[in-house]
């Protein structure tokens, strides 16, 4: 590893150019390739308003996210490139070392930039102090290349380890180029803990199963409209499971539909404060607060109802479940899925509806039907195993 000072570092990058602000074609050509990049990964992003470019060149890159209604930041040790970026593209880059200019966003990309970084591990760690609980990180890292002026040389291995506590949500390894290199989207992991602070006020206000009934009935009235439209001619019997419970309001609407025996496991731990009132309702026979890839069932199900739950999972984890959730089903059994499509703050896998059914079938279901709400075009989603 090769060390060098601040003012070496600054003396080093002072006049830096790329290549393509050398004339109007080069300039389209990174353009494009930056647009190019944007799009590999857009389904993916959440919908930050900010991103913060490290070392950010031209601005090459964060036009392509200005484009798309971005507010873009950046820091640069160029003052040629800084100058460049402002006059070409309308964009104000910040000048010196990325711990002394950054500033919160929901987006840090790191662009061929942090084999330059004199502290890499110090980088991270300032990202995920000026990020969201769902902060991204986009990065494209040479493998083993000890150009000039390279301070770290990355290995896969070595990657992984900078971002633990980050969750891949793209990967892509170009082997053919010199030196090879790699382009991922990270995601800071979203754990129980966060849940527990952030998104359960309202079980304080929880202290009885009348209290529970209430909370259900002045909050949750167009879920037990939508249930009814979806649900209307289907049978349900035997034994069911819900995956992610949450307050208990479609175990409660289930009760008053059937005569069925309930399961339900969520990840959230302060839910335990609520699982006494829950299990009032008569057809809950068993809650439990583990997470879904951990969950070992001692029977399986009739049915699993899977509502407003895959998009507070990562993906990987998504997927690592379905081929799991498969083998908890009887034969014939179904589940029935709808995925959240907006993208709010809690929500890590935003999945259309098409997504959805590719994922099932792919994992060996059989798709059944879908069944659209028309009051706000949610679809119920019914596989088969």
């Amino acid at each position: 590893m090769t060390t060098y000072t601040e003012d070496q570092l600054k003396d080093i990058y002072k006049d830096f150019m790329l290549s393509a602000t050398f004339d109007r074609e080069r300039k389209i050509k990174r353009t494009n390739i930056g647009r190019a990049d944007y799009q590999k990964v857009e389904e993916l992003l959440v919908k930050h308003k900010k991103v913060f470019d490290v070392g950010a060149a031209g601005g090459f890159f964060l036009q392509a996210f200005k484009e798309h209604g971005w507010q873009v930041d950046g820091s640069e040790l160029s003052h040629p490139a800084i100058k460049y970026a402002w006059e070409h593209f309308d964009i104000r880059l910040r000048y010196g070392f990325f711990k002394d200019t950054i500033s919160e966003a929901g987006l840090f990309i790191f662009w061929n930039v942090i084999e330059h970084l004199p502290d890499p591990v110090g980088a991270i760690e300032l990202v995920k102090e000026y990020t969201p609980h769902n902060g991204q990180v986009y990065t494209n890292i040479p493998l083993n290349d000890p150009s000039y002026p390279h301070i770290t040389i990355f290995t896969e291995r070595s990657i992984a380890e900078l971002f633990k506590g980050f969750q891949c949500l793209y990967h892509y390894h170009n082997t053919e180029s010199k030196p090879e290199y790699i382009i991922q989207l990270w995601q800071k992991k979203v754990d129980a803990k966060w849940y527990a602070e952030n998104y359960t006020p309202w079980i304080d206000r929880i202290n009885s199963k009348d209290d529970l009934f209430v909370f259900h009935d002045n909050r949750n009235p167009r879920y037990k409209r939508r249930h009814d439209h979806w649900f209307k001619g289907v049978k349900l019997e035997g034994v069911g499971l819900e995956l992610g419970f949450n307050n208990g309001k479609t175990l409660r609407w289930l009760d008053e539909k059937y005569i069925i025996e309930m399961h339900g496991i969520d990840f959230n731990p302060t839910l335990k404060k609520i699982i006494p009132y829950i299990s009032q309702i008569k057809a809950v026979s068993k809650l439990s607060i583990v997470d879904v890839l951990r969950y070992k069932p001692k029977e399986k199900y009739n049915f699993i109802m899977c509502l407003d739950f895959i998009e507070h999972l990562y993906r990987n984890d998504y997927l690592q479940m379905l081929p799991m959730v498969k083998r908890w089903l009887k034969e014939g059994g179904k589940i029935y899925v709808f995925g959240g499509y907006a993208k709010q703050t809690e929500h890590v896998n935003i999945s259309t509806i098409q997504q959805i059914e590719d994922d099932f079938i792919k994992a060996g279901f059989k798709a059944v039907v879908r069944v659209g709400y028309p009051k706000t075009g949610d679809h119920l989603q019914i596989f088969e195993s």
